[in-house]
């Protein structure tokens, strides 16, 4: 309920109200999960998703299959990989997290914006590193 109020207001506003998941909302609630209550409890005009992929990963969770279930309700995503065997964050392309199967979705969950994210980048080296692979990841998607 808060988040649809919350999604009023910035509509009134003329911004838009977008939830950023980490992995915690993926735990059981009440025989459901949190991400699912928002997702099924909210106006999908009022309250659109902002999917981190990394943290979506470590829930064993399948972005497609969520753009599959809520279409046009995903315009933004955050790319972040990690050793999925601890949970660490890592240079994107050096983790075990596979982009290409959520951006072959790209246009059916609405995508419009994504953002590099790495909470533990050690220099600017690992920036560039980052970027070349996702240039990569997405280029090879065209192909």
């Amino acid at each position: 309920d808060i988040f649809s109020r919350a999604g009023e207001a910035c509509q009134e506003a003329g911004v838009q109200f977008a939830y950023h998941n980490h992995a915690t909302e993926w735990d059981p609630v009440e025989g459901t999960t949190a991400y699912d209550m928002i997702l099924s409890r909210t106006d999908e005009s009022l309250v659109k998703m902002e999917l981190d992929l990394g943290w979506a990963a470590t829930a064993k969770k399948d972005p497609a299959e969520l753009f599959r279930g809520n279409p046009g309700r995903f315009p933004l995503w955050h790319i972040k990989d990690f050793d999925l065997s601890t949970n660490t964050p890592v240079v994107v392309g050096t983790g075990q997290v596979d982009f290409r199967p959520a951006f072959a979705e790209a246009e059916l969950a609405g995508m419009k914006y994504f953002f590099y994210e790495q909470d533990t980048a050690q220099s600017m080296d690992d920036v560039q590193l980052s970027y070349d692979n996702l240039v990569e990841i997405v280029g090879n998607l065209k192909k």
